[in-house]
């Protein structure tokens, strides 16, 4: 079963501590994180997918990045982690 989380449209620092807590919770599964909301993504919110999207990865478990708006793009790219568009995401 894959767990899912959805990303609000500014991930503030209250959202970003809920992701924190959904992955740490999540850990043993696949993860789809639905990135159909969101209009700007803060650099915390990118540090936190590129932990977990690297710890999935070591437990060779999916981490989905889920229907990424132009704004999730745009943000990932302003914040230099295009890695994190690369390898995860599938919209």
């Amino acid at each position: 079963m894959t767990a899912t989380f959805e990303l609000t449209a500014t991930m503030k620092i209250d959202d970003c501590e809920k992701l924190h807590q959904f992955l740490e919770s999540a850990q043993d599964e696949p993860v789809e994180i639905d990135c159909t909301n969101v209009t700007r993504l803060g650099g915390l919110a990118a540090q936190l997918l590129l932990m977990g999207q690297k710890q999935w990865a070591t437990k060779d478990h999916a981490f989905t990045l889920s229907n990424p708006t132009d704004a999730f793009e745009t943000s990932i790219r302003d914040l230099g982690v295009n890695d994190l568009l690369s390898q995860g995401a599938n919209g």
